[in-house]
C-alpha cells in the first residue's frame, strides 16, 4: 500500500489523549500525553473549570506541566449571531428582541 503524502510522524505515534472524566485525565497524565478536551457545546464556564482541574491534576501528579500544556487542545464551537441589516432595510428592535416595523 502506498500512502501519500508521507506522514510526518512515524506510525503508532500518539498525539493527544481524549479527556472527558477525572479517570481519563489521570490516564492521560500517567501516559505522558497532552489532553484533548472536546466538549464543544458545553457552556464556556464548564470548560474553564475542566481546564483548571487538568492543571491541578498535573500539579498533583508531580509532573512538569509545560510540555503537557503546550500541546493540550480544547475544542470549542462559536456561533456568532447575525448582524441586523443596515441602510434602508434597517429597522429597530422591539423590547422582546424581534424586528418591528417603523411607520411614520
Amino acid at each position: 500500500m502506498r500512502i501519500w503524502p508521507v506522514p510526518v510522524r512515524p506510525p503508532g505515534a500518539v498525539l493527544l489523549h481524549a479527556v472527558n472524566s477525572p479517570e481519563s485525565m489521570t490516564r492521560a497524565i500517567a501516559r505522558g500525553l497532552p489532553a484533548l478536551m472536546a466538549r464543544p457545546l458545553s457552556p464556556f464556564a464548564e470548560q474553564v473549570e475542566e481546564f483548571a482541574r487538568y492543571r491541578a491534576a498535573l500539579a498533583a501528579a508531580g509532573v512538569d506541566p509545560a510540555p503537557f500544556l503546550a500541546r493540550t487542545t480544547i475544542l470549542k464551537y462559536a456561533f456568532p449571531r447575525p448582524h441586523p441589516p443596515r441602510g434602508a432595510d434597517a429597522r429597530p428592535r422591539g423590547s422582546n428582541g424581534t424586528w418591528r416595523s417603523c411607520s411614520t
